[in-house]
């Protein structure tokens, strides 16, 4: 009904602006209010268990477990977007592999910290990469496929899918939804909403906040 009203708005300020109509008929008839809608996430037990789950995929010897378990941990522990987790570059690493430059919505870039625990199964996932021969001479991405090549987008939509329904996760299950975890996690575990929002790559900490707040608030 919103999106009708506006609409029917639109349309009439237009009959009004050429002068088909004398007056505005619709600015006495407001939107209707609507709930608010709740971001999924992943609660802290349930993730808990994901994550040792994780843990114990990333130590095997197969290129495609390791890979797929640093893909749900980079997206839970950094917040990424799906596009931002497909356009790595090795590169894009600080010399210590302590940060990560990210390449957000109109290609804003920002500086994301790597958790030690995290900084050692990237390490790991390189060393995968060299020992099996699984990179091709020029390509640049982090994520690769068996081929060599850069991952698809599809690939990790379907891996992310994957690894949370073994988890047991219930309704949604997609990228975002651990980027929604990351920052509903964050934001119980203290972090303030201003830094939050810079490693997310909002433009403001209001954002964040109305956002995420009457999440954590009924946790």
């Amino acid at each position: 009904m919103n999106r009708e009203l506006s609409s029917l708005r639109s349309f009439f300020r237009y009959l009004h602006r050429t002068g088909r109509i004398d007056k505005e008929v619709m600015y006495r008839i407001h939107a209707l209010k609507t709930s608010r809608r709740i971001p999924a996430f992943v609660p802290s037990t349930r993730m808990e268990g994901i994550l040792d789950e994780l843990d114990r995929e990333s130590e095997s010897p197969e290129f495609k477990f390791v890979r797929n378990s640093l893909i749900v941990l980079l997206f839970y522990s950094c917040g990424l977007r799906l596009a931002e987790l497909v356009g790595i570059d090795r590169d894009d690493f600080s010399g210590d592999y302590t940060a990560l430059k990210v390449r957000g919505k109109g290609d804003k870039e920002r500086i994301v910290p790597i958790l030690p625990p995290v900084r050692e199964k990237i390490l790991h996932y390189l060393d995968e990469i060299d020992r099996q021969g699984i990179c091709i001479s020029k390509e640049k991405a982090l994520f690769l496929n068996q081929q060599g090549k850069r991952i698809s987008r599809s690939t990790v939509y379907r891996t992310v899918q994957s690894q949370l329904r073994q988890g047991g996760v219930q309704g949604k299950k997609s990228p975002h939804v651990l980027r929604h975890t990351f920052a509903t996690h964050a934001l119980t575990s203290g972090v303030d909403a201003k830094t939050l929002s810079g490693i997310l790559g909002h433009t403001n900490a209001s954002f964040t906040l109305d956002t995420y707040t009457h999440v954590t608030s009924d946790m």
